[in-house]
């Protein structure tokens, strides 16, 4: 719609829609779904609205331009009176219902004091939450307004500037107290046009609103959209949706929707309740065309599994819009109008939002320093624009906080563009969980503790937040949750569960929440759209509001200092790595730090089992598995009660909210070679098979089959459905290579597999021909315990030892390097003698292994060193895995065969695997 044909104000909108579609109107379904819709024309709006305009400027009420607000019980009645208060000349404002919570009630009214003084408020004495606002309003009722004689026809409406105000939103109050947004009549009129525009909306499309009228989506993005089509629109009580989320499936079929709104949360709790009904085999929804998205975070697979469904009932192309928008912007700005299969293809764990609307506002993102970041960088979002408010009524300050010196608003959201231009929200920057210096997203986590905890935690009702140091509690993290009804009456259960979300967060954040409170969802309200306020609960935590409901998990809190001899050695050990003084660290320290590697494992895994008093070693597991010291001590105990078996897929970071990295070991079976890429990659969770035989008395696996047979459990226990991230180092590659074969022919989708320094070629000797010396040389290199230039004058003094004599190579070794870290390994016979024959049966194995078969696509990254065998070239080998891979990337990085993963020179592999992973769309 051009801009010189856009009405000049909402009045003139109505009054063209009575005349122009004189056959189009309202329906309102208030009861149930089964009761019969209200019809209400536009015609016959402007009538009843023109009528009650007169009563409301007769009897003194309303004046020109002044702030009314409203409170009634349903669509109808806010219709009806929004659009008297237009037609009057005054500037309405929608109040979402009065808070159960006395606190928030209370708090809300102040508030309104303060901004508004005592202003008039309409309602209906048939309305019984409107005494709620009574103490700081002039209330009047609808019912007591005497009819007026004479002409009822008024046109105040009509005379409204186009840039004066012509109703005010409110925000959502997730940050704060809500603001009342001045929105003029130009802005709001321009949004929907444009999104009229986008949608190619006619006079033919159905709309569905069942958002109450104090949300801007319900006003801006249904109703004045439907109007200015001069479409008809269903409004449905919101208790039809929220007490049956499937519902929303049957009015979309019922009426033949073409166009509604729904959060995320609500979307996914109606298609997992139609997925589960046998009657929803006969819907049809052919005819929808858009389910605009948002209001909250978008969880990919929540908008695919919904998308899916609506197909299912024959929908037509991807009617599902992932959006972005602000009650500033007049509900949603942006739209992401790709496939269905845009997001989940690349990876990501919620959904881009597509681009603005065009011609009618500017984007850009600015760094802290209010610079323009580059593409593909974060940063803070700002707009500007004809449907981007101005300022907020009556709060100056708030206006000056958010406005920039030229003119842009600062949303104080976080968002990243694309290479495709896309908008992806990162999150509110006054959200943001920032722990020991870290910025984390509380989406992410509380995404992550629903995903992981289905059973005890009840969708879409987590909260988290960062609370300030207190002479009660030390900074940290807070979890709010909504525990289900199992959970509830099982204490065991409970406290089980609140371990287990402690844990959840110490693996995200690397740190453990200083308090989890199960809440009863009275305690959790939520906003008309149904979004938890982060602040609000944030406040009434620190108003101690919640106390009575806090259960203890019988997990060891923050703060407190080691107390049991086992836990201080744990401790003496982190120190003596990290350098963190001893008297800083406590059951919540983290074990995992930057810098360390498979050797300083070895001599905290030495020296613990040192101390426990044992002859066998402590596995590397025990330690991988545990985030903290606490845990740690847990795991150390069990263990010692007997709690040995082998663990196939070890955790090195379960924390992060892209698709995880699956590392697979070399020939030597370590895998701490892989630690230093968790600080190149922190936002993905890392995992590491771990192979059979490193500890002392345990098996090897006994073929190729064998192992690939058990990673592929533990992978698809992990992650039971793809895109998978596979990285190989070494011999690693070729497992990884056989695991990708097997899951791509299970039908998985393996979207990375790649190698380190690795060959399709069997070039191993066997292991007859792999003698004491070629091991313990290796393994020193790969340990740090010697550099290149050392190897030749070490392997001249070991040419007169059999080469069965490991004991002697020991020695020899032993009185070579009496280094405080050759000393503090505890390498010694037994243990070199282990990790031996666990290479010896690789070694077989790779002689066993003939390559066969083709997967679809390989990275290798190579380096150019020299050769590591005497066989032909490296280069030419690493290219001969051209033959097992439709395609195949080749990328040469620094350092050694020995030295790649290490530092300096891991940050060139660092940059090649970035290339990689964002030409795989991961």
């Amino acid at each position: 719609m051009p801009s010189n044909t856009l009405p000049p104000n909402l009045w003139t909108t109505l009054n063209r829609a009575a005349s122009g579609s004189p056959s189009r109107g309202l329906f309102f379904i208030k009861d149930s779904l089964q009761s019969d819709p209200t019809y209400l024309a536009y015609s016959e709006l402007v009538t009843i609205a023109s009528r009650n305009a007169s009563q409301l400027r007769a009897t003194g009420l309303v004046e020109p331009n002044q702030i009314v607000l409203l409170s009634f019980a349903d669509h109808y009645e806010h219709v009806i009176w929004i659009w008297s208060v237009i037609a009057a000349g005054g500037v309405p404002a929608a109040l979402p219902p009065p808070s159960n919570d006395a606190v928030t009630q209370s708090s809300r009214e102040d508030y309104l004091d303060d901004l508004f003084g005592t202003p008039l408020l309409l309602t209906s004495t048939s309305h019984p939450v409107h005494v709620g606002y009574c103490r700081v309003t002039d209330v009047s009722t609808i019912d007591k307004l005497k009819p007026v004689k004479g002409d009822e026809s008024i046109n105040d409406g009509m005379t409204a500037e186009s840039s004066s105000t012509g109703l005010l939103f409110f925000t959502s109050g997730s940050t704060g107290q809500p603001k009342a947004i001045e929105i003029s009549h130009k802005q709001v009129i321009t949004s929907a046009a444009a999104k009229i525009s986008l949608h190619q909306t006619t006079s033919a499309t159905r709309f569905l609103n069942w958002v109450s009228f104090d949300h801007s989506a319900c006003f801006a993005e249904i109703h004045l959209q439907a109007v200015i089509a001069g479409a008809d629109q269903w409004n449905v009580a919101r208790s039809i949706i929220l007490s049956d989320p499937s519902n929303l499936y049957r009015l979309l079929d019922c009426h033949k929707i073409n166009y509604t709104f729904s959060p995320c949360s609500i979307l996914r709790a109606a298609t997992s309740e139609m997925g589960n009904l046998e009657q929803s085999v006969g819907l049809n929804l052919s005819h929808l065309q858009v389910v605009m998205v948002g209001g909250e975070s978008n969880s990919v697979s929540s908008l695919r599994q919904a998308n899916l469904m609506m197909k299912k009932f024959g929908a037509r192309g991807n009617p599902i819009k992932a959006a972005y928008g602000l009650s500033e912007t007049c509900s949603a700005c942006f739209y992401n109008l790709e496939d269905e299969l845009y997001d989940s293809d690349r990876c990501y764990q919620f959904a881009t939002v597509g681009k603005h609307l065009p011609d009618v506002m500017s984007v850009r993102l600015v760094d802290e320093r209010g610079r323009v970041v580059k593409p593909g960088s974060q940063g803070t979002i700002q707009m500007k624009g004809d449907i981007v408010f101005k300022r907020y009524y009556n709060n100056k300050a708030a206006t000056a906080a958010c406005m920039t010196v030229d003119g842009w608003f600062n949303t104080e959201d976080l968002g990243r563009l694309n290479s495709d231009g896309n908008l992806e929200i990162v999150g509110r920057i006054k959200d943001l969980l920032i722990v020991n210096g870290n910025k984390y997203s509380p989406s992410a986590l509380e995404h992550a503790i629903e995903l992981q905890h289905p059973l005890g935690v009840a969708g879409s009702y987590t909260a988290v937040f960062v609370v300030p140091e207190s002479l009660n509690q030390p900074e940290g993290v807070v979890i709010l949750f909504n525990p289900t009804r199992a959970v509830v009456a099982d204490q065991n259960l409970m406290e089980n569960l609140l371990a287990s979300i402690s844990r959840t967060c110490l693996r995200f954040c690397s740190k453990l929440p200083v308090d989890i409170i199960p809440l009863p969802i009275a305690m959790l309200p939520k906003s008309t759209i149904g979004k938890l306020s982060r602040s609000s609960l944030r406040m009434r935590y620190l108003d101690r509001s919640f106390e009575c409901y806090r259960i203890s998990s019988g997990e060891a809190p923050q703060g407190v200092l080691l107390q049991s001899p086992l836990a201080k050695r744990i401790g003496f050990n982190i120190s003596k790595i990290t350098g963190i003084p001893a008297s800083k660290i406590d059951y919540s320290s983290s074990i995992t730090h930057k810098g360390l590697d498979s050797l300083h494992y070895m001599k905290m895994q030495h020296d613990i089992t040192k101390f426990l008093g044992i002859d066998k070693l402590v596995p590397l597991a025990v330690f991988f598995e545990a985030s903290n010291i606490g845990e740690l001590e847990a795991s150390l105990t069990k263990f010692m009660n007997g709690d040995n078996t082998y663990k196939c897929c070890v955790a090195l970071r379960e924390a992060g909210s892209k698709i995880p990295v699956f590392c697979i070991h070399a020939g030597d079976g370590v895998i701490t070679h892989f630690l230093t890429l968790l600080d190149y990659f922190p936002d993905r969770p890392f995992y590491a098979f771990q192979a059979k035989g490193r500890s002392q008395g345990e098996t090897t696996f006994n073929s190729m089959d064998e192992m690939v047979s058990c990673y592929y459990t533990a992978l698809r226990e992990r992650q039971p459905e793809g895109p998978y991230i596979l990285l190989g180092y070494c011999f690693g590659g070729v497992i990884g290579f056989e695991l990708a074969k097997r899951l791509e022919k299970e039908g998985h989708r393996v979207a990375f597999c790649g190698g380190i320094d690795s060959t399709p070629t069997t070039y191993f000797t066997d292991s007859s021909g792999w003698t004491a010396q070629d091991f313990a040389v290796d393994l020193l290199l790969l340990l740090g315990l010697i550099q290149d230039d050392e190897v030749g004058r070490l392997r001249e003094s070991l040419d007169t030892v059999p080469d069965d004599r490991l004991d002697l190579v020991y020695s020899i070794i032993e009185s070579k390097y009496q280094s405080p870290s050759f000393i503090e390994s505890g390498l010694s016979v037994t243990t070199i003698e282990t990790w031996r024959n666990l290479q010896r049966s690789m070694l077989d194995m790779s002689q066993d292994t003939a390559l066969h078969g083709s997967i679809c696509s390989y990275d290798c990254f190579y380096v150019m060193s020299g050769d590591i065998t005497n066989g032909p070239s490296w280069l030419d080998s690493v290219r001969i895995w051209r033959q097992f891979a439709d395609k195949v990337t080749l990328w040469e990085i620094d350092g050694t065969h020995y030295t790649t993963l290490k530092e300096p020179h891991v940050k060139r592999l660092h940059h090649c695997m970035t290339k990689a992973f964002a030409r795989a769309n991961i």
